[in-house]
Parts: C-alpha cells; sequence; structure tokens
C-alpha cells in the first residue's frame, strides 16, 4: 500500500494527520499536472468571460422542462428543450454542447439509460465526454450515490432552484477536461508493460485474461466509487475512505497510478467539504472509465493488433 494508508505505532494522531496532508496534496499535484490541464484552463476561462454555453435540458413534462430551462436561462446558458429522451440522444453529442440536464423517470429510456447511450456514441465517435446532470425528485443518499456512480456529475432534486442549477453550470464548465471519457488512461504505457510481462506467463490465453481484467475494475470501480459516495452522503466518512484506499488498491493492481492518486486524495481527506470531495468522485469515475476502455482497446491492440 501506499504510505498515506500506513497505520504506524508511535505517530501521533497530529502527525499521521499532517502526513496525510501531504500526501494528499502531493497527489493532488499530480492529479492536475496531467495533460487535462491546459484544457481545463480553456474551460474556466470562457466561464470567467461569461461565454453563453449551450444546455439540453430532457424532461418528457413540459412544465418541468421550461422551468428548468429558465433556470439556465438566467444563470447565462443557451438552452435546447427536449421531452423526447430518444432524439435527445444525438444533440447531446454536438461538440458545442456544455451541459446536459437528465430527467430520471422518462417513458422508454430513463436517464441513466439515456447517458449509457451518449457514452456509448461518445466512445464508438471518440467524441468529448459532455458533463450531465440528474434532475429528479429521487432524494436518498442512495440515489445521489447512484448519480455520482453512474456518471453523473451532480444528482439535483426537485424542485430546483437556481443556485443549485448555476452551480451544475459552473461544475460543467470546471470539469469538462478531465471528464473525456473517450481517450486513454494517463498510464497507458505503464498499463501496456503490465499486460506485457502477463503475455510472457500465458499468452495462449491473454486476450481472455485482459478482457476478465478490465470487466473487473469497471464491475469493482463502480462499486467502490458507489460506497464512497454513499459514506460522503451519509456522513460516514470512515465508510468514504475505507473505499477510496480499496480502491486504490484495485487502480494498483492495473498499473493505474493516476487513479491511484484520485483515491488517495479521497481517503486522505477526511474532513473535507461534501462539495469537494464529490468532484473528486466525479474525477475518479472518469478515471475508472478510462482505465477499462485502455485495457480494453488499447493494451489489446498493441499486444494482438
Amino acid at each position: 500500500m501506499p504510505a498515506p494508508f500506513e497505520r504506524r505505532a508511535g505517530v501521533s494522531e497530529e502527525r499521521a494527520g499532517e502526513n496525510a496532508q501531504a500526501a494528499s496534496a502531493d497527489a493532488m499535484r499530480r492529479v492536475l499536472s496531467s495533460g487535462d490541464a491546459a484544457l481545463h484552463l480553456r474551460e474556466r476561462r470562457s466561464m470567467e468571460e461569461g461565454k453563453r454555453h449551450t444546455v439540453i435540458v430532457v424532461d418528457d413534462d413540459p412544465g418541468s422542462a421550461r422551468a428548468i430551462a429558465g433556470l439556465f436561462e438566467r444563470a447565462g446558458a443557451e438552452v435546447i428543450v427536449s421531452v423526447d429522451p430518444v432524439s435527445a440522444v444525438e444533440l447531446a453529442l454536438e461538440r458545442d454542447v456544455a451541459l446536459v440536464s437528465l430527467d430520471l423517470s422518462m417513458p422508454h429510456l430513463d436517464g441513466f439509460e439515456v447517458l449509457s447511450l451518449i457514452r456509448s456514441h461518445e466512445q464508438t465517435r471518440s467524441l468529448p465526454s459532455v458533463p450531465v446532470v440528474m434532475v429528479t425528485g429521487a432524494a436518498s443518499a442512495e440515489d445521489r450515490a447512484k448519480s455520482i456512480a453512474g456518471g453523473f456529475i451532480a444528482h439535483l432534486t426537485k424542485p430546483v432552484d437556481f443556485d443549485a442549477i448555476a452551480g451544475a453550470l459552473r461544475k460543467a464548465l470546471y470539469l469538462r477536461a478531465p471528464l473525456y471519457r473517450s481517450r486513454y488512461s494517463p498510464d497507458q504505457d505503464a498499463i501496456v508493460r503490465g499486460i506485457k510481462s502477463m503475455v510472457g506467463v500465458d499468452r495462449r490465453h491473454i486476450r481472455d485474461a485482459v478482457t476478465s481484467l478490465a470487466a473487473a475494475v469497471e464491475s469493482k470501480g463502480d462499486q467502490l466509487i458507489y460506497e464512497m459516495a454513499l459514506g460522503l452522503y451519509r456522513g460516514e466518512r470512515n465508510v468514504t475512505m475505507a473505499a477510496a484506499e480499496r480502491l486504490a488498491r484495485v487502480a494498483e493492481t492495473v498499473w493505474a497510478k493516476h487513479l491511484a492518486d484520485l483515491s488517495c486524495v479521497i481517503a486522505n481527506n477526511p474532513t473535507g467539504a461534501v462539495e469537494t470531495l464529490e468532484e473528486h468522485l466525479v474525477r475518479a469515475k472518469a478515471e475508472v472509465d478510462r482505465v477499462v476502455f485502455t485495457l480494453r482497446e488499447e493494451a489489446i491492440g498493441r499486444l494482438f493488433g
């Protein structure tokens, strides 16, 4: 395990806390020094300069859709309203869309299914990942955690107010670059080297082994992010920290240092603000997706392409 998680005898709680904070800061610096930094800065500048960004509001209830659209317009966005979740998928794939707001309960497709379709098309077309928020009447800690683990950047509860809408738009612009799932993990070279070391053991079965490894990382990663979010929303920080430590261990098994660093930031921040930790969880979910993408596409492609 990385040093931040060690529990050594003879070290005071105060000193341990200082060590954890230093380790967390170091991990965060590594996270922010990735290739996303320049795009991340451009998004922030556009937000600060008052540029009007396009938001798509998807809700099968026309009254609810108009109300949410009005709040986004007050926040400075140009809004496209869709009451049909199927047609909204193609709208969400436009490159100038800053945010998609999805209702949970809709006919034909629910919010999670719409998000899944959007992500699938983004990967097929190698498009950036548009930030998506859930807007729903479901308000439990379990509902909120499910949204974060499912890939939403925020879970807003109806009736939603202006502050929540404006905050979601700011968050979407701030996080747009780190959410780009249709690119490889920053650790793709390390992951490929690790896979190659497995090839020497039994090349005949390596493709199946890597495919199974990717599926395991996807399943375990999503479950641990759900547990972290659930602990956060229930006020059970020990649960969040424990799940973050476990995610760091999962990341290390697949040579994913960037994901391990993100997990360390969460694990070593027991008193952080809910909004800050939620942002780290959103970033961690995106990195889990990139690691899985790298395992399935890049590693196997280099070895067997």
